[in-house]
């Protein structure tokens, strides 16, 4: 009875120590984005701040085949949870609320070391200004830092 509880302790205390482990530089990187070439960077300065970029290829009627930066209008990293929404480029914007969470890799010269899921919202805005937002629940994995 006693080395069941033993085990669940030691356990419990290695994924809390892993979680306590996760320092705010840890998530600065690129990821993957929704489609296949977007991508998604994260700046997590020293202080803690945080800003970043979302490059994707445009999928409009004036920007189709287009690289698009879309940079943070706003951001935030507190305790592994993660905020961001872009600005606004030629109608669309995106606001992410997760976490940024270790990956399975053992090292950030693999993919997915470090892992970001949450809820992304795509907004896009018609010609009169009207709003459409699309939330969808979403996972980017971090590229190997060697790229």
């Amino acid at each position: 009875m006693r080395i069941p509880s033993l085990i669940s302790v030691f356990l419990l205390t290695s994924v809390l120590s892993l979680a306590q482990s996760l320092r705010p530089q840890d998530v600065s990187g690129l990821y993957s984005f929704v489609k296949s070439g977007d991508t998604v960077q994260i700046n997590v300065q020293p202080d803690g701040s945080m800003s970043g970029y979302v490059s994707r290829v445009g999928d409009g009627d004036s920007d189709r085949g287009q690289m698009l930066d879309m940079m943070f209008a706003k951001s935030s990293l507190k305790n592994g949870h993660l905020e961001f929404t872009t600005k606004k480029v030629h109608g669309t914007w995106f606001e992410f609320k997760g976490r940024a969470e270790r990956g399975t890799s053992k090292t950030k010269d693999e993919e997915g070391y470090m892992i970001i899921r949450g809820t992304l919202t795509t907004v896009h805005e018609d010609v009169n200004g009207h709003a459409t937002p699309l939330a969808s629940e979403v996972e980017f994995k971090s590229f190997p830092t060697g790229m």
